[in-house]
């Protein structure tokens, strides 16, 4: 046996997640404008405020006037390195080249001694001619030169790109964070409005917004509610109306019931005639009649309503033969009952489809009327047509002024809306005057062209 349930399909990038997808790649294309713009802004600062031409002179001025007092404090030779880089490391981002004669002796960074290359060992003219700024110190063992080189801008440049990258980073979340918030709302919101509805208020809408997942869920959590609703209230109708039919049948029922004890206890007493009995047995007779129609009407009804599930037998017929047939029929069940029948058929090469059993009950409960209501010195008028792509059978009569019985439950019309509604089609009627009008809309099928 083949499983034929679906499974989901992986390859397909949902909407939510295609969202989440762009919401990143967006944050991530804004925090990166924002790192350079920041770190481009800190950088053209230190530049301008920092390492400005005044400012680079006054910081070396200054660190070279330092360098001369702990030479001269301390009687400093050129020879003692050691001291000299021990100077140096108070200074992270200082490197002092010492010059003796002509040549470069050596030079100093963070607590090292650094001794230069044969290819380094240049004049000490060829420097200054090159970047100038020596400045004289005394030592013990005589004079020389150094000259200093301040990296310490780094520091500030680093500072500008740490404070790029956090300020970067805050964004880049703020904007997730701000997405994923939208969508928090969002599940709490159908969270709630689900609580809502599960504590019994349906009249509480689901709101939904987008063509997301959780818009498509809350458009069919909606759709649901609408539909539970909307059978909630066909099941109030259903049960009001078979409320209501109960009390007009208990009322219906218990006049020719009534009756018909009335008469039986005339008969029992034997005080009158023969001739006045059976009279009185003719009335409870009719009045016994009357009561099993009412009681087929109400078996009629019950076998319609009473099934959740109605199995209908569809065949496609020929629209113009079986109104024919459904007239003929009618027309000689009627006639034993002093009616005549006037019938028109036209619709031609139409068909329908229908379970003509159901069919014939719509006009079992019409012939049932006719007996009772309609005038029989007025012929019954039997039409068949077409209107608006669908089949109209129709009966018409004049119903009879002196009347004693009044339909005052409608069993029959209930019944034969509800049939033709199973057949796809729905059932009229139409009251004017002394005249009544019963239509059965059918949906007509084209003929097929023989081959």
């Amino acid at each position: 046996m083949t499983d034929r349930t679906t499974a989901p399909r992986h390859g397909k990038i949902s909407a939510l997640n295609a969202r989440m997808l762009l919401m990143i790649l967006l944050a991530a294309l804004a925090a990166a404008a924002v790192f350079v713009v920041i770190r481009a802004s800190g950088h053209a600062y230190v530049d301008k405020i920092y390492m400005s031409d005044s400012k680079t002179a006054s910081r070396r001025d200054r660190i070279c006037s330092e360098f001369t007092q702990f030479a001269v404090k301390n009687n400093i030779s050129t020879t003692d390195t050691d001291k000299i880089a021990a100077w140096s490391a108070d200074y992270r981002y200082v490197t002092v080249y010492l010059f003796k004669g002509e040549q470069l002796r050596c030079s100093f960074a963070a607590g090292q001694v650094i001794m230069p290359s044969e290819a380094e060992r240049f004049e000490l003219s060829s420097y200054a001619s090159t970047h100038g700024g020596l400045s004289p110190v005394r030592f013990r063992d005589g004079t020389g030169f150094i000259t200093v080189f301040d990296s310490s801008e780094t520091i500030y440049y680093n500072v500008a790109n740490l404070t790029a990258v956090i300020i970067s980073l805050l964004l880049f979340a703020l904007i997730i964070l701000l997405y994923t918030s939208s969508l928090t709302r969002r599940i709490v919101m159908l969270s709630r409005e689900a609580e809502v509805i599960s504590s019994g208020n349906f009249d509480a809408p689901i709101t939904s917004s987008g063509s997301d997942e959780l818009s498509r869920m809350a458009a069919e959590y909606d759709n649901m509610r609408r539909s539970v609703l909307a059978r909630m209230e066909s099941e109030h109708k259903a049960w009001q109306a078979n409320s209501e039919l109960i009390t007009a049948l208990s009322h219906d029922l218990r006049t020719p019931m009534t009756s018909i004890i009335g008469y039986l206890g005339l008969l029992k007493d034997n005080t009158y005639s023969a001739e006045d009995r059976s009279a009185f047995a003719d009335a409870a007779y009719r009045r016994a009649l009357d009561l099993k129609t009412m009681t087929d009407e109400l078996f009629r009804y019950f076998l319609v309503f009473g099934e959740n599930d109605v199995h209908l037998e569809l065949e496609t017929v020929d629209a113009a033969m079986l109104a024919e047939q459904l007239f003929a029929e009618t027309a000689f069940e009627l006639a034993d009952d002093g009616f005549e029948v006037t019938s028109t058929v036209d619709c031609p090469g139409c068909q329908i489809q229908v379970d003509v059993m159901y069919l014939k009950r719509i006009f079992d409960n019409l012939i049932s009327n006719l007996r009772k209501y309609a005038d029989r010195a007025e012929p019954l008028l039997f039409t068949s047509v077409i209107k608006d792509g669908m089949v109209c059978l129709e009966v018409a009569n004049r119903i009879e002024k002196n009347g004693e019985r009044k339909d005052s439950n409608r069993i029959g019309i209930r019944t034969c809306s509800r049939i033709a509604e199973l057949l796809g089609g729905r059932f009229e009627t139409q009251a004017e005057d002394d005249h009544f009008v019963a239509r059965v809309y059918l949906p007509a099928v084209p003929s097929q062209p023989a081959d």
